[in-house]
């Protein structure tokens, strides 16, 4: 079991997401990173859906009631326990009664700690990851104790792909309402450097910059992680995991999962460009 002394900023419980049931309102949710998680995940010996914890800015203080092995991937911090510090990326052995500080970020948004046979907080609708109102709580409090789980039995055999974080670019694909845009939209979407607003969390991120708007109503429509939604003031918002399941905005563009990840690393004021993929057609 492990303690939280100090909840630091925003931790939560996330695993892979929560899927079958967008039909009723519900959000996917799960890791803003999941390559980040999934290389915690990869470090400690756990499958790849085990729970973690998402770490977002500010790392919190944990006492270790059992022996455990952890790794902490994603954002760059400085891993402290009253012997020693760690720099993050590595598996490390946590031993009885120790308390671990996750502190000094240096640089990116999120961090997932892993540990050994995952976090064991409950599940609800096929998912350990925090979502309020689905779960009781959106986020970890001072004096929560966390259960752990069975450490896997079987090897690892989990393949990583690599991210270059420190790129600026995210890959889009056109998105439902993409054919409305005109060349001056275009020529904005594509050629202008937008920032990253500090109005952005795990339901969306809004930009700054904007471009023309669009002259369109429509109904409200299906939207999903990494949709672009065009905004009446010219805004856009990239929708993140814990996002709604509709929206009544042009979706003009939608990030793959490696921009969801790279974005979700960035900090206020980073600086973000679109580069447009255009699917292929594999039939010929």
């Amino acid at each position: 079991m492990i303690e939280v002394l100090k909840a630091g900023l925003y931790c939560s419980i996330q695993d892979l997401g929560r899927f079958g049931y967008r039909d009723i309102g519900v959000s996917t949710g799960g890791a803003m990173d999941e390559y980040a998680a999934t290389l915690a995940n990869k470090l400690v010996g756990n499958s790849k859906d085990m729970a973690v914890m998402e770490i977002t800015l500010i790392g919190p203080k944990l006492k270790f009631h059992k022996t455990a092995r952890i790794a902490v991937c994603g954002a760059d911090f400085l891993i402290k326990t009253q012997d020693a510090c760690f720099e993050s990326g590595r598996a490390i052995d946590i031993v009885l009664n120790t308390e671990l500080s996750i502190v000094q970020r240096k640089k990116g948004v999120r961090a997932y700690l892993a540990v050994a046979g995952g976090f064991d907080t409950p599940m609800v609708l096929g998912s350990r990851s925090f979502f309020q109102p689905i779960t009781p709580k959106a986020r970890l409090e001072e004096g929560d104790r966390l259960p752990l789980g069975q450490k896997c039995k079987t090897k690892n055999s989990l393949v990583i792909e690599n991210i270059d974080y420190e790129s600026s670019c995210l890959e889009v694909f056109p998105g439902p309402e993409f054919a409305l845009l005109e060349f001056k939209h275009l020529e904005k979407l594509f050629t202008r450097t937008f920032k990253v607003s500090t109005s952005n969390n795990r339901m969306g991120c809004q930009l700054d910059n904007p471009i023309p708007s669009l002259a369109f109503s429509m109904i409200t429509s299906a939207v999903l992680p990494g949709t672009v939604q065009l905004t009446p003031s010219g805004k856009l918002i990239v929708l993140m995991k814990d996002a709604q399941t509709t929206g009544g905005y042009p979706r003009i563009l939608q990030l793959n999962k490696r921009s969801i990840a790279r974005l979700s690393q960035k900090i206020a004021g980073s600086d973000i460009r679109f580069v447009l993929c255009l699917p292929t057609n594999r039939g010929k």
